[in-house]
């Protein structure tokens, strides 16, 4: 199951069923990609709130006061998608955007400069021309 970023608070129920004498069930559970040790309970449902992203398995296992953990083990594996802006082709894709833009900032600003340095070279070629003088001074 795939889950969105704002999908992020889960809550599971279960219920566990014995046919012994009468005795309290115990669960254990741990959301794995989360926590690394097992929290005990007595509880029928386990919340979790502001999940991060990433992948989880929620693993509940029930026993009564005789039997083994492994006997009655339960998993339920889920996803939740980080945001846009969190993914690898967002970050890219600003990147390129933000290059792309520093790009032309500089390229727009050369070029005004060049024309700048043209538009003076040929006023001072013109100049000298109609002076009808036989040399040119170019200053930089």
């Amino acid at each position: 199951m795939e889950l969105r970023y704002f999908e992020n608070r889960i809550e599971f129920g279960f219920k566990g069923v014995t046919f012994f004498e009468y005795k309290p069930i115990i669960y254990r559970y741990r959301l794995m990609g989360l926590e690394k040790k097992w929290n005990y309970t007595k509880s029928l449902s386990v919340m979790y709130s502001t999940l991060p992203p990433g992948k989880y398995t929620f693993i509940l296992q029930a026993r009564a006061n005789t039997q083994s953990w492994s006997r009655g083990q339960q998993a339920f594996t889920f996803t939740i998608r980080p945001p846009f802006w969190r993914t690898w082709w967002f970050f890219f894709a600003l990147m390129f955007t933000i290059g792309l833009l520093i790009y032309l900032f500089f390229r727009y600003r050369i070029l005004t400069y060049n024309r700048d340095i043209t538009r003076e070279l040929l006023r001072q070629l013109l100049k000298r021309l109609k002076r009808k003088t036989n040399h040119v001074i170019f200053r930089e």
